[in-house]
């Protein structure tokens, strides 16, 4: 099992190196989406793959002849002592200690079950924090009112000063930010539930639990949540909200508390990049090729 976990993180941290080298600074926002995608895949696939090369056909070695053959002499027949008993006493000595030893061996873990008994316990404790984040969520979306907006999304109206996010079908908005700022904060979140970005969370989560040990997949994870804003920002602007009345909301809601990882939620990110972002330009569909 450790072996299949050390290639996962391993091949991760090459291929998530190689992103951030060649692709992070593009607005290619689409495109990193998938490539993202597809570290967290191939970490989880490839290393169960096994590709076996046929061995290389070696001509036998000759078997040696014999020119003659040596008699020896019977020397039970002159001392009257029988071979069978040189061989009984031989097969009969145990070496001193020995069951001891094997005894001590069965009682004290190797290396490798402490190391599975730290990594499991590790994976028990992220999906123990993950349960109970999704606990709270699921309370928070059964509170306030529910209504649907012309999507067919559910919309939980609630009391409160918090930044509005989005999970699965569901969005979670306060009731001032519904009733003074709907316009621009439904299109954002509606943008990342019609993306399916709550998916590419999920799949982050679980990687995550399995390699809760790597530190790249936290910097992964904080890549591609800023994919998802920069895709939610392009829907709003191309909707026709003006930027400069957008990234006010920006600011103001930057000050808002986060629920939990697993949320699309409007202030996630660095503010400063996203902002930077909108007025980049785009980066040139030829350096794809």
């Amino acid at each position: 099992m450790l072996t299949y976990v050390f290639k996962s993180a391993l091949l991760l941290s090459l291929l998530y190196g190689s992103f951030a080298l060649l692709l992070s600074r593009e607005t290619f926002h689409r495109f990193n989406r998938v490539a993202l995608l597809c570290v967290l895949v191939a970490s989880l696939v490839l290393p169960v793959i096994k590709i076996e090369v046929p061995a290389p056909l070696v001509a036998p070695a000759p078997l040696p002849i014999w020119e003659s053959v040596v008699v020896l002499p019977d020397r039970s027949a002159s001392t009257g002592e029988s071979v069978g008993s040189d061989v009984s006493n031989f097969e009969t000595s145990p070496q001193e200690g020995s069951d001891e030893l094997l005894a001590q061996g069965r009682t004290t873990p190797s290396l490798e079950e402490t190391g599975e008994a730290l990594y499991l316990l590790g994976v028990l404790v992220s999906v123990a924090i993950f349960c109970v984040g999704l606990f709270r969520l699921f309370k928070e979306i059964r509170g306030g009112m529910h209504t649907k907006d012309e999507q067919g999304n559910t919309v939980v109206i609630r009391g409160g000063d918090f930044a509005p996010f989005s999970f699965l079908h569901y969005i979670i908005i306060s009731a001032s930010d519904y009733e003074h700022l709907r316009q621009p904060i439904m299109a954002h979140e509606q943008a990342h539930i019609r993306l399916g970005h709550t998916w590419d969370l999920l799949l982050l989560e679980a990687v995550k639990a399995l390699q809760w040990f790597n530190p790249f997949i936290y910097l992964l994870g904080r890549d591609l949540k800023a994919v998802h804003e920069y895709e939610a920002d392009d829907a709003v602007l191309s909707f026709g909200i003006d930027a400069k009345t957008y990234q006010l909301l920006l600011v103001a809601k930057a000050v808002g508390s986060r629920l939990q990882t697993v949320c699309n939620n409007l202030s996630h990110h660095s503010l400063k990049k996203r902002i930077k972002m909108m007025h980049k330009n785009k980066s040139n569909r030829w350096l794809m090729g």
